[in-house]
């Protein structure tokens, strides 16, 4: 996560090690999420999608402000 969360800025620039370019594909969708959850203030409500895209549902994320930014941004990992 934390490999993941210092590529962010760069997501789509399409540079770096194998290994970054790989987690820039893979993560795509988490760092998404992530500026999802920024832009609704840092708590949420974001949201998800379950089994199927019909399903979804909100949460709200670290109400207390207790978690550093990446332990938040791992919990809106998709």
């Amino acid at each position: 996560m934390n490999a993941l969360f210092g590529l962010r800025d760069s997501i789509e620039k399409r540079e770096g090690s194998p290994l970054q370019m790989w987690l820039k594909r893979q993560g795509a969708n988490t760092v998404a999420k992530y500026n999802e959850l920024l832009n609704a203030g840092g708590v949420g409500p974001v949201m998800f999608h379950a089994e199927t895209p019909m399903k979804t549902f909100s949460a709200l994320i670290d109400l207390e402000n207790k978690f550093d930014a990446v332990d938040k941004f791992s919990q809106v990992t998709s």
